[in-house]
């Protein structure tokens, strides 16, 4: 007595019953492959290792970053790290971390509630003058304009 086809199958040849069956089957040993020769996690490739660089500046953005700090945070040499922003990113590392406290500095602004010198304190300026001078050079106008503009 042959065996009633599961309902997605109803309808369906023997033929496409059967090559579904293979696909999934193929499907099911290529997962318990991947699976069983994942020992360890997979290394991060150079995009998800800067992901995790940023995110870990943005969620410090006050703290006194240097190149050594941003080297450790991504556990490479000061050298390395180096070639490894400008080749990827294109840019310097101390550059990004500008970069990212003026995109951060820009969301303060456009919302309104703090001062420019508390906008400037949150992003790691402990001088407004310094903070205005850099957000100006970033966005082509003072931390007050952009914010009225805006």
């Amino acid at each position: 007595m042959k065996k009633a086809a599961p309902k997605e199958f109803q309808g369906r040849s023997e033929a496409h019953r059967e090559a579904a069956q293979l696909y999934a089957q193929l499907f099911l040993s290529y997962i318990q492959r991947e699976h069983s020769t994942q020992a360890k996690p997979p290394e991060l490739g150079a995009s998800g290792r800067f992901d995790q660089l940023c995110a870990a500046v943005n969620s410090h953005l006050a703290r006194p970053w240097t190149v050594r700090l941003l080297a450790q945070e991504m556990r490479v040499s000061p050298p390395h790290l180096y070639d490894l922003t400008r080749q990827y990113l294109g840019t310097s590392p101390m550059k990004l971390v500008a970069r990212l406290r003026m995109d951060h500095a820009q969301e303060l602004l456009v919302m309104g509630q703090a001062s420019v010198a508390e906008v400037a304190n949150r992003v790691g300026y402990q001088d407004e003058f310094a903070f205005s001078v850099a957000f100006r050079r970033h966005s082509g106008v003072p931390p007050g304009r952009y914010r009225s503009s805006r």
